[in-house]
């Protein structure tokens, strides 16, 4: 930079020409060669692993070829009391098994996260475990399970690069980390100054830079807005995404929940039966594998997954949906 500053006039495409050079050949900065394309597409080929790396289970992985993989950010988005949290606590039980995981809870407590996260494991409420003075069975067992690999932050008041500073600093206090899972976009602390569309997008974009720099799976929950409870379809449509067509630009998958009983009890209509307890899983954008929708079983009041539904009961649930709501 000196040469800069000698008194000479500045060519600035120049000075900036030289910088970018620096920059690329700089050891951070990773430069790739078609002999290392050749390689990677060899050691895939011979590899018999599923593409994906972190398995989310619950049949999730067919669509994502085995899992998520460090890299990638997923959006999982629904409208508010659609299952988004409980889904995610599913998630995060079952990835923690294996992977080392953090639940950024921005809006619910620690506490009543370990209760649903129990609720979840042992299929009954902590309430009721508290009234009947059962010992732990299988929560017990999966504490032991996850014990090194679940974390939980608990902080109402984060932003996006105080989320990056936390990674950081997990990774050098406990080592390797394969994922975090954020509840939820829409509050992650905006920058001052900026409309909700540029603070969205400049978070979704760090998500995605927190991904590849910390080579980690982000699952982050977004919010919909109402304007789809006017449709006549009520499924959860891409235009619904909250504050910014960034979202989807930065996911590498976009999932959204819905469940059609929500709206009959919003109007007070009688729910029918094929319909109840119903939570619809919908891939609805995806850079790899494909799109693909799941219907699940599901424990409102426990906040748990509980089956895919069986092709009797999908029949039942797709010809109550043709009734009018």
């Amino acid at each position: 930079l000196a040469e800069y500053h000698s008194g000479e006039v500045i060519d600035n495409a120049k000075f900036v020409m030289d910088l970018s050079n620096n920059l690329i050949t700089s050891e951070d900065v990773p430069v790739l060669t078609n002999n290392d394309a050749l390689s990677y597409l060899i050691e895939q080929l011979n590899n018999n692993e599923p593409l994906g790396e972190i398995s989310l289970g619950h049949g999730l992985d067919e669509t994502l070829q085995g899992g998520g993989n460090r890299g990638e950010v997923m959006f999982l988005a629904g409208k508010a009391k659609m299952f988004k949290t409980s889904l995610a606590i599913n998630l995060f039980n079952h990835m923690t098994i294996k992977n080392k995981g953090i639940f950024f809870s921005l809006e619910m407590s620690a506490k009543e996260l370990w209760k649903k996260q129990y609720g979840v494991v042992e299929g009954e409420t902590f309430e009721h475990h508290k009234k009947t003075c059962k010992a732990f069975d299988k929560y017990g067992d999966f504490i032991q399970l996850t014990k090194n690999n679940a974390f939980i932050i608990d902080y109402p008041n984060l932003s996006i690069f105080t989320i990056h500073k936390l990674v950081k600093m997990h990774r050098l206090k406990h080592g390797n980390l394969d994922f975090i899972i954020i509840d939820h976009l829409n509050i992650i602390q905006k920058s001052k100054g900026k409309m909700e569309y540029e603070a969205i997008t400049e978070i979704t974009r760090q998500l995605k830079i927190i991904a590849k720099e910390e080579d980690i799976f982000i699952i982050c929950l977004s919010q919909l807005n109402r304007n789809g409870a006017d449709r006549k379809e009520k499924r959860p449509q891409l235009s619904d995404l909250r504050g910014s067509g960034s979202i989807e630009q930065d996911a590498d998958f976009v999932v959204t929940v819905h469940r059609e009983e929500w709206y009959y009890s919003e109007i007070g209509k009688a729910t029918p039966e094929a319909i109840k307890n119903v939570l619809e899983v919908n891939f609805a954008a995806a850079r790899r594998g494909q799109q693909n929708l799941y219907h699940y079983r599901v424990n409102l009041p426990l906040g748990k997954i509980m089956h895919s539904l069986s092709d009797w009961d999908l029949i039942a649930y797709n010809n109550a949906l043709k009734e009018p709501v």
